[in-house]
């Protein structure tokens, strides 16, 4: 480790010291009273992890950990007040001098947090708190787009599989826009395969596309939203000395998707606590910005990519006290590298709770035998951090909102996309492809197909299981203890194993929910996996509007969206042949998370009773839409609310929206 807190050597093995950034150029900021170092090139969120900050706040009184899947937004002091001069940790890059603070935070806590410099001690956490009513701030969903831009194709990350879409489209010489929410391209290809490697390496595939004329880069962008050959998408700029947010309209009548894959969760008591992360997490803090938190570090790993990232933080300086795996035999090269290292493994053993020091910021891991119900030992399981790679569910978001399908696969416990949408084509681990092979093959296949062209058949070499072990889930821990202090997902949605929002069944729950969210159920055995494409396709899509690019104005609805001026595509009929858009207003001035069922009065509670649903989110006070069965859907009319477990009044303002 070097002397900077948090921060890996300069040029660790395999570009794990942090590519992205420049160590010669070192920049000072301050974020909620907090003075932060980093270096060009960081984001607002390396440079906070780097400094010792692993909490975004608490839940229920428990920490909560900050991480590049889960991050509140930041607003610069000096910026206009309002949510629109919000912008996201994940992709704004530091700058020398600026002042940022967190929705939530207060001039209080400022005298708090100098009072405890004074003393030698920097808080660990941003303080922010997401209770139950919480909202994670995204402004920029619903702003009118200040630039457009039109191309023949649109590539929608910039990993192996959309590099080489973006390359085999500019071959044929049409204009080509490659959107990626990182500020670079490469996409997760380190963590499974030798940076120096040959064969659709990222590097060279984008080394080469720079060079061309016909392809234009956006980094530090991220698509919100596609439809019928539109996208909208919220890009964070560095002018000069200036950070800027706008949002881009992209016309193109052919866009292939490379959105990758999400990592799962693996469902036990404290998996979210600050210290405990994501095998991706923790890879792409290490490798673009030379980020590992701790000295030492126990990975729990289902998937073989997890023994690639335990061998590179080993080679890196970190003590890998320990790897463990619920495969009773596990076997690949990746695997081989790490016996080589000589990394202490443990076969047939899986996590079931992790513990948080406040004392010492130390995790203390539970872990049971696969198969036995005797827990182990903990020694040599308190660690500084807890890294977790619980396998790979294709990122199905931007897919189910141009209407495409999915199919449950059991053998692989995964979602895959099914069916076709005209103009949109599927690429890479997105698609459902493993082999690197594959995922470069599907891509050139995905730009054919779009071009009307005939498509080479993918091939994807089975390997025999002797040789390389499928990778497969971290079975989920269900038991009474786990209950409020499990998420099911490293997201946004804030799930939690047996939270009343699900008990009675998801299609009540209150917020937009997650792919993860749904298959975390299928494993636990509370949803059937013929019927889990229904619910991702009608609840993993969060209400946004569409807008119209040509005119940079709200458009008429769009299947899978909803806006001003409409309501999603699977609420069509739900309330009834005849429903009306309203106005509703919280008798106790409240605001209703978007999603939150209607009822007639307050002794109804199953889903099926429901006359309607909260369709957008209001201010505190403010007015709200809702979609209402016509029979009360009159002005005056007073129905009750539920907003999760808790119920509210409100009172039909408008008859009209």
């Amino acid at each position: 480790m070097s002397a900077r807190s948090n921060r890996l050597a300069d040029k660790a093995a395999d570009g794990l010291g942090g590519d992205w950034i420049d160590r010669g150029h070192p920049i000072s900021f301050r974020l909620n009273g907090m003075t932060i170092e980093g270096f060009a090139g960081d984001t607002v969120l390396s440079a906070a992890v780097a400094a010792g900050i692993s909490g975004a706040g608490t839940r229920g009184g428990l920490p909560l950990a900050l991480t590049p899947r889960f991050a509140p937004p930041v607003r610069p002091v000096r910026a206009v007040e309002g949510e629109q001069a919000l912008f996201p940790m994940q992709r704004t890059p530091i700058i020398e001098g600026a002042e940022y603070v967190t929705p939530g935070f207060r001039a209080s806590s400022r005298l708090v947090r100098t009072a405890a410099s004074l003393f030698g001690k920097r808080p660990d956490t941003l303080g922010e708190r997401f209770e139950r009513d919480f909202r994670l701030h995204e402004p920029w969903i619903d702003q009118a787009p200040e630039a457009s831009v039109a191309v023949d194709l649109l590539v929608v990350g910039a990993g192996a599989a959309g590099l080489a879409a973006a390359e085999a489209a500019a071959r044929t010489g049409l204009q080509v826009a490659v959107v990626e929410r990182a500020q670079s391209a490469g996409g997760a290809f380190g963590l499974f395969h030798k940076a120096n490697a040959t064969g659709g390496n990222p590097d060279r595939l984008f080394d080469d596309l720079r060079g061309r004329d016909n392809v234009t880069f956006f980094f530090r962008t991220e698509v919100l939203r596609l439809a019928e050959g539109q996208a909208v998408a919220h890009q964070v700029r560095l002018d000069g000395t200036t950070v800027e947010a706008r949002l881009v309209a992209f016309t193109a009548p052919r866009i292939v998707l490379a959105t990758g894959a999400l990592e799962r969760l693996p469902v036990f008591p404290g998996n979210r606590l600050p210290g405990v992360t994501g095998a991706l997490s923790a890879f792409f803090l290490a490798y673009r910005f030379g980020v590992w938190p701790g000295s030492n570090a126990m990975i729990a790993t289902s998937a073989n990519a997890g023994y690639r990232l335990a061998t590179l933080a080993s080679e890196a300086g970190v003590r890998v006290a320990r790897i463990i795996d619920p495969r009773l035999a596990p076997a690949s090269r990746l695997v081989d590298f790490a016996k080589a290292a000589s990394l202490p493994m443990a076969p047939g053993i899986t996590p079931v709770r992790a513990e948080h020091s406040p004392k010492t910021g130390r995790i203390a891991v539970q872990t049971r035998i696969v198969n036995h119900g005797t827990p182990t030992g903990d020694t040599l399981l308190d660690v500084d951090r807890l890294v977790i790679a619980g396998g790979w569910q294709p990122d199905l978001s931007l897919w189910h909102g141009t209407g495409g399908g999915a199919r449950w696969d059991d053998d692989r416990q995964q979602l895959l996309p099914e069916g076709d949408v005209d103009g949109v084509a599927m690429a890479g681990s997105a698609a459902g492809w493993r082999d690197h092979t594959a995922v470069l093959e599907s891509a050139r296949a995905a730009v054919a197909r779009l071009l009307g062209r005939r498509a080479d058949e993918i091939s994807e070499p089975y390997t025999d299981p002797h040789f390389e072990t499928p990778d497969s889930i971290i079975p989920p821990v269900s038991t009474p203890d786990a209950v409020q202090h499990a998420y099911l997902d490293g997201g946004a949605s804030l799930t939690m194993l047996g939270a009343d929002e699900v008990v009675s069944g998801l299609e009540a729950a209150p917020r937009a929910i997650s792919i993860g969210d749904l298959t975390a159920h299928v494993l636990l055995g509370q949803i059937d996996g013929e019927s889990i494409h229904e619910l991702a396709s009608e609840r993993c899509i969060p209400p946004r509007r569409l807008v119209d690019v040509a005119t940079a104005r709200p458009a008429e609805q769009a299947p899978g969206f909803a806006g001003r001026s409409g309501v999603p595509h699977y609420l069509a009929g739900r309330f009834g042949d005849a429903q009306k858009r309203v106005a509703i207003a919280s008798a106790d001035g409240r605001a209703f998370e978007t999603g939150s069922l209607i009822f007639a009065n307050s002794d109804l509670a199953e889903p099926t009773d429901a006359v309607g649903v909260v369709t957008e989110d209001g201010g505190q006070g403010k007015t709200q839409a809702a979609l209402v069965a016509i029979r009360f859907a009159e002005k005056g009319a007073r129905l009750v609310v539920r907003d999760g477990a808790s119920l509210s009044y409100a009172v039909i303002e408008s008859d009209e929206v």
